[in-house]
C-alpha cells in the first residue's frame, strides 16, 4: 500500500474551484489516495480521499495512513484540516471522523485535541497515536502558534456514538531551548520495545526517544552548515527505527 494522487475533474467536488489555484492545475485536481498493489503491479484496491472529504489534496494535505490489518480498517490523516478519517477495508466506508470541528458537526469527535497532525497509527495496545504538531494552520493570528507546543499523543477511540475521543497519554516537546517547541510541518512517532517512542518533530530538527513513563532517553537537534559556513537547523520530516534484524534489508547512501 502507498499514498498517491489521482487527477479528477474539479467539477465533481463542491470545493473544487477554490483548490485549483493552489494545486497549480489548469483542468485537473489532485486527490490524495491509498493504492494497494498486487505483486504483478496491478491495482488491487484504491481509496480516494476526495470521495469522502469533497476537497482536493492541496487543501487537505493528506500526509499519512495506517492499515490496521487485524481489524480491517484504514486510518488517514490530513494536516491542513487537522482531521483523521477511519474507514473500513475493503468497502472504504467511513466509520469515524476525528479532529478539528469548527462547524460543530456531531459526526466529528475530538475537537481541539490536535492540530496539523502527522504519522497517524495504532499503538501495540490498540489506541490511536500520532505526532500532534499542535499548529493551527487556519488561525487568523499566526503569532498565536508561537506559544503552542507540539506533543506526542495517544488517545482512546469512542466505544459508541455517544462517547468522545479521550486523551490517554501525551508528551510535550518543550524539553529544552535548543529548538522551537511547535512545528508547522513534518513529524512522526514510532513505538519501540517496552513502549518507548522514537519521535521526529519535523521542521524544528529535533529527534528524541521518550519512555512510557515520560523519561527522556535520547535527544538530538540536527544542524547543517549553510553557504556562509554557519550552523543552522536541519529540518527533518520523519525518522524510522532500524532494528538489527532489518539491517540486511536496508539501503544506505553515503556521500564522501
Amino acid at each position: 500500500m502507498t499514498i498517491g494522487n489521482k487527477l479528477i475533474d474539479p467539477g465533481t467536488l463542491e470545493s473544487g474551484a477554490s483548490t485549483i489555484a493552489e494545486a497549480g492545475q489548469t483542468n485537473k485536481l489532485p486527490c490524495g489516495t491509498i493504492i494497494e498493489y498486487e505483486p504483478d503491479n496491478e491495482i488491487a484496491w484504491l481509496w480516494n480521499s476526495c470521495d469522502h472529504l469533497k476537497q482536493g489534496d492541496p487543501t487537505t494535505h493528506f500526509n499519512s495512513f495506517y492499515f490496521d490489518e487485524k481489524n480491517k480498517v484504514v486510518y488517514t490523516s490530513y494536516r491542513n484540516i487537522s482531521r483523521v478519517v477511519k474507514a473500513a477495508y475493503p468497502s472504504g466506508k467511513v466509520l469515524a471522523l476525528y479532529g478539528h470541528n469548527p462547524a460543530k458537526d456531531a459526526a466529528i469527535k475530538g475537537d481541539d485535541m490536535f492540530y496539523s497532525l502527522h504519522n497517524v497509527g495504532i499503538s501495540s495496545d490498540g489506541h490511536l497515536q500520532m505526532f500532534n504538531n499542535s499548529f493551527k494552520m487556519l488561525t487568523a493570528m499566526p503569532k498565536e502558534n508561537d506559544k503552542r507546543i507540539s506533543t506526542v499523543l495517544i488517545m482512546k477511540e469512542p466505544a459508541g456514538p455517544e462517547d468522545s475521543l479521550q486523551k490517554l497519554w501525551d508528551y510535550p516537546c518543550n524539553m529544552d531551548t535548543f529548538a522551537i517547541h511547535v512545528s508547522s510541518g513534518g513529524g512522526s512517532m514510532y513505538e519501540l520495545d517496552k513502549g518507548d517512542y522514537l519521535v521526529c518533530m519535523g521542521l524544528p530538527g529535533r529527534n528524541f526517544i521518550v519512555s512510557a513513563n515520560k523519561q527522556l532517553l535520547w535527544n538530538v537537534v540536527t544542524r547543517q552548515k549553510n553557504k556562509e559556513g554557519k550552523w543552522e537547523i536541519f529540518a527533518g520530516y520523519r525518522v524510522s527505527p532500524l532494528f538489527p534484524a532489518q539491517q540486511g534489508k536496508a539501503l544506505f547512501y553515503h556521500k564522501k
